[in-house]
């Protein structure tokens, strides 16, 4: 899982309203989900949007490839190996509901996570994660060809590191290295909602503050999050029904 890197976005500190009906549900994908996650929460949400717990929309999945497991599951590594996220093409995504209007700060949050590894050669910070797991993605309805004109140029014109823009087929390789990210039709590509236990964590270089952790259940109580059917897994505890005392297994 990842660890988060500052972020700025440009442009839209003091942004507010009401983007709800104008948002469109796009996944971003750069290394492990953790640190990805706490960057659209606290920086594009909370900070630039200016939205409330209750409306925030960042969840942490599972994307890239179009086949499922049994029952439709896209799980965690876990010891039944069942419907297991890698052996099924799929990578490790953030979904977030970006106001068409605020497209280009989403995008600009989103290449700002890179870190240089070479000239020209720009990757996920966390580096060390090897594997298409991890590789680098923005999944949007209508993909390249067909998704919105504000989403698209705000694709284009938050490029800043130059990073090659491929229209991704399912289940594609590794970009580590490649200065590439992968761009996905969410219609063909959908997302697939990662465990309860896996939402709002610590990532592994620091621990984020108590209010971070409570949007789990605030996200929970207002049926943005679900229980996913999947088992338990290799990192904390996951079950079908709602038992909370299950699911403070610490790494």
């Amino acid at each position: 899982m990842c660890s988060r890197i500052a972020v700025a976005l440009v442009g839209l500190h003091g942004l507010v309203g009401d983007f709800r009906a104008s948002a469109v549900p796009v996944y971003f994908g750069s290394g492990c989900f953790w640190g990805r996650q706490h960057d659209f929460v606290e920086d594009f949400e909370r900070t630039a949007l200016r939205r409330a717990d209750g409306d925030v929309t960042a969840v942490g999945g599972y994307a890239g490839s179009a086949r499922a497991g049994a029952d439709g599951t896209v799980c965690y590594e876990n010891p039944l190996n069942h419907s297991v996220y890698t052996d099924l093409g799929h990578a490790e995504v953030v979904q977030v509901d970006v106001p068409l209007n605020a497209a280009f700060g989403a995008f600009d949050l989103f290449y700002r996570s890179f870190i240089q590894l070479d000239d020209g050669i720009w990757a996920r910070e966390d580096f060390f994660d090897v594997g298409p797991a991890y590789r680098a993605m923005v999944g949007l309805p209508g993909g390249l060809q067909r998704g919105a004109p504000e989403l698209l140029e705000a694709l284009h014109s938050a490029n800043l590191h130059n990073m090659t823009l491929r229209e991704g087929r399912g289940s594609d390789e590794d970009t580590l290295g490649k200065n590439l990210v992968f761009v996905m039709d969410s219609d063909q590509f959908g997302f697939h909602q990662a465990e309860l236990c896996l939402q709002f964590r610590n990532n592994q270089t620091g621990n984020y503050p108590a209010s971070y952790h409570a949007l789990k259940t605030t996200l929970e109580a207002a049926g943005r999050l679900r229980h996913t059917g999947c088992p338990g897994n290799y990192v904390c505890n996951s079950t079908l029904a709602p038992l909370p005392t299950m699911d403070v297994l610490q790494i």
